[in-house]
């Protein structure tokens, strides 16, 4: 059983009277809506047929201030960011549209895939000619080593049960570096981060979408866009696929 400390129970009051005063209903109630690989969390306010999602981003391990800003700028360039009701960056707090639960992999078939990642690609390219991230922290070395660095843990360790020794960590760091050095001399461009089908959203009832139909994944509840500009080619891009709880998207060259 799942123990809970006072000062959780603190934080929960205090998201839960967030919610209900920028909705205007004292009596909704509030369940988890999903986790993040950080410190936020992500919670469904309902009312009736209506919902809505609170991020739960807790100072000072977190800052919604560039999560608010990344989810304007693609807004601008007409993709569907979740709307934004209220926030509160002293607290760490956002309440936002819901975009429910409805994934693109329970979509994709033989022949709905061509059009549901031809709208994905759309987006991509939306992205990178109609955002400006001039004023956009780099995504360099600093930052693509320690995320590479994220693989062997998650990925070797835990998934596969596979330690490395010490001669197997110096192959993979070279290869790291190699990568990061690669991507530090591609031109620069914005980009979002995802990683696989699960967290891409169709709205609306058609499986074909415009692009300001198509929901970028951590647009939904699960956003990452504090780091949001990388290097990466400008013409040989293709979505790279791994594991759903990774939630991040990603263009490779």
């Amino acid at each position: 059983m799942l123990q809970t400390f006072p000062m959780d129970q603190d934080r929960a009051r205090v998201r839960l009277n967030f919610a209900r005063l920028h909705l205007g209903n004292r009596d909704i109630a509030m369940e988890v809506a999903s986790a993040d690989a950080s410190f936020r969390s992500y919670w469904r306010v309902c009312d009736g047929d209506a919902s809505w999602i609170v991020m739960d981003a807790p100072q000072p391990q977190e800052d919604v201030g560039p999560w608010l800003d990344i989810g304007a700028r693609l807004r601008s360039a007409g993709l569907h960011a979740p709307e934004v009701i209220a926030s509160d960056p002293q607290r760490g707090f956002v309440l936002m549209e819901d975009l429910g639960t409805r994934t693109y992999l329970p979509e994709l078939n033989d022949a709905s895939v061509d059009a549901l990642y031809g709208d994905a690609l759309v987006a991509l390219i939306r992205m990178q000619t109609m955002i400006d991230a001039s004023d956009l922290a780099k995504f360099d070395a600093t930052k693509t080593i320690p995320e590479l660095e994220l693989m062997p843990p998650w990925f070797l360790q835990r998934h596969l049960g596979f330690v490395l020794d010490c001669g197997e960590w110096d192959v993979i760091e070279n290869a790291f570096r190699l990568l990061a050095g690669c991507i530090d001399e591609q031109p620069q461009r914005f980009i979002g981060i995802w990683v696989g089908d699960e967290p891409l959203r169709p709205v609306g009832q058609r499986l074909t979408a415009d692009p300001d139909r198509f929901d970028v994944p951590e647009l939904r509840a699960k956003q990452r866009l504090d780091v949001a500009a990388q290097h990466v080619g400008s013409h040989d891009h293709r979505v790279a696929a791994s594991d759903q709880h990774a939630r991040d998207l990603r263009m490779v060259t």
